[in-house]
Formats: structure tokens, sequence, C-alpha cells
């Protein structure tokens, strides 16, 4: 298993937590659906615990949404 934090900025200097759970291990796509929209412009995984393993690898890091309205 594997901790991570996923958190949101408009600046990259305040940043706010959007996800902070334990990722199961399995093979696959690990997929969050949040409550509300945010408005962001960076993000940025934390990777906090891998639980004693010898490393961490990820491949891939998607975020969907819209543009906001400037």
């Amino acid at each position: 298993n594997v901790d991570i934090i996923i958190e949101v900025s408009q600046d990259n200097k305040q940043y706010t937590t959007l996800i902070d759970t334990e990722l199961e291990h399995r093979a696959g796509d690990h997929l969050y659906d949040l409550p509300q929209p945010i408005v962001a412009q960076f993000l940025k995984l934390t990777i906090t615990e891998n639980y004693g393993g010898s490393g961490i690898f990820v491949h891939k890091v998607f975020a969907f949404g819209e543009e906001a309205n400037k």
C-alpha cells in the first residue's frame, strides 16, 4: 500500500488538500471524484508512506475539468 496526498493551488505557494488517503496495492487506475468543482492552476501529488517498500512508481496523473472563466 501507499499513502498519498493530492493538493491544488492557484499560485504554486498556498496549497489546499483535496485527498489524503491510502491506495490499496493492486493493478489498475485509482480514480477519485471531488464533491464539488475546484478552481486550480497547480496540482501536487505527494507520496507520504510506502510501508517499507523499495520504491514507488507513478506512471501517469490525470486531472480532468473545464477551463474556469477568467
